[in-house]
């Protein structure tokens, strides 16, 4: 086995050897780089959307007023036209939209009855909201 050689006693075959490890190390750093700019976009756009999702409840708490009543009977039609709107925003605006964010909004704007007889059960929770919204977006 040939010892490294360093410094002065470096031959063609070395410095070829250590352009090439740069050249990968390079390569390396260059694919991590872009993986951070996208998980930086991501963040950002979620930042964003968070806020927005937050001063929208926040402007609903402070008005109080009338929220939509959707029945239970229109609770599956509604969520295909709210399903549609969620594609048309995001092929209108050309970004891409967190659907529990969206989800959160909605149901902050809309009251849902609940088909569950349980006591204490007359509206849907978030949860619930975005349960059907994801059953939605999978028949689309």
């Amino acid at each position: 086995m040939r010892a490294k050689n360093r410094g002065m006693n470096m031959t063609e075959e070395d410095i070829m050897d250590m352009i090439a490890k740069k050249k990968e190390r390079y390569a390396r750093q260059q694919t991590r780089l872009e993986d951070l700019k996208r998980s930086m976009n991501y963040n950002h756009n979620d930042i964003k959307q968070l806020e927005y999702t937050l001063q929208k409840l926040k402007r609903s708490r402070k008005k109080k007023r009338f929220r939509g009543f959707i029945s239970r009977q229109h609770v599956s039609t509604f969520f295909i036209r709210i399903s549609r709107l969620y594609d048309y925003l995001q092929h209108r605006l050309h970004c891409s939209f967190n659907y529990t964010l969206f989800c959160l909004i909605v149901n902050s704007r809309y009251c849902f009855e609940s088909r569950s007889q349980t006591a204490g059960h007359k509206q849907l929770s978030p949860a619930t909201v975005l349960t059907y919204f994801k059953r939605e977006r999978a028949e689309v």
